[in-house]
This record gives C-alpha cells, sequence and structure tokens, in this order.
C-alpha cells in the first residue's frame, strides 16, 4: 500500500514534470487555436480547478463544440457550488452541441434525484 506522504509526493513530481511537458506542447501548438490543444489543457485544469475555476468557466463558451464540451465536464466534475451547477446547466441545454446538451441534462438528472 503507497502511504498518504508518497502519493502527495508523487502528485507534485508528477505536477512539475507535467508543468514542464506543457510549457513544451504550448511551445509548439497554439492552444488559443487548437481545440484539442485547449481540451487537453482543460483536462489538466481540473486537477487544480480551484485554481483554475475562471479560466475554466471562459471555455463554457468557446466557439469550438469539444473546448465547450470539456470545460463543462470538467466544470461539473469539480464546481462545490449546487447554484452555480443548476446555472451552467440550464445555460448548456440550450447549446448546439448534442454532447454539451447531454452532459448538461445528465447532471441536472442526478440532481434532482
Amino acid at each position: 500500500e503507497i502511504s498518504r506522504t508518497t502519493h502527495t509526493h508523487t502528485r507534485e513530481v508528477m505536477r512539475q514534470v507535467c508543468g514542464r511537458i506543457l510549457v513544451l506542447v504550448c511551445w509548439l501548438f497554439d492552444p488559443l487555436t487548437d481545440a484539442r490543444m485547449a481540451a487537453g489543457l482543460l483536462l489538466l485544469a481540473g486537477g487544480e480547478y480551484d485554481d483554475q475555476r475562471e479560466w475554466v468557466g471562459e471555455h463554457l463558451r468557446h466557439p469550438e463544440p469539444l473546448v465547450r464540451e470539456t470545460a463543462l465536464d470538467v466544470f461539473l466534475s469539480n464546481e462545490s457550488s449546487r447554484e452555480a451547477v443548476v446555472v451552467e446547466c440550464n445555460r448548456s441545454i440550450a447549446d448546439s452541441c448534442a454532447a454539451v446538451v447531454r452532459l448538461a441534462r445528465r447532471k441536472l438528472k442526478t440532481l434532482e434525484a
């Protein structure tokens, strides 16, 4: 069994390594114009959601459906405010992307239960 200290240290090392890799990847690909890159960054941001909440929120209205879907998934997985989740889900139900609509409806359904 891995101790809590070892697990915490491993996460910190991974965060540092990922940060260095992320700098390289951002140098190679522009996250502002590449939807896949932006979606990948959003997934990484989920691990630091409290620090990245505003940035994730900005991507809920991104022009690319993949980015909006990923941002919503990260938001719904990490947001602690039930009210904020309900508001965003109700807004996302009107999205043009079917995947975004499905995520929003599924979350609202679980909140009703």
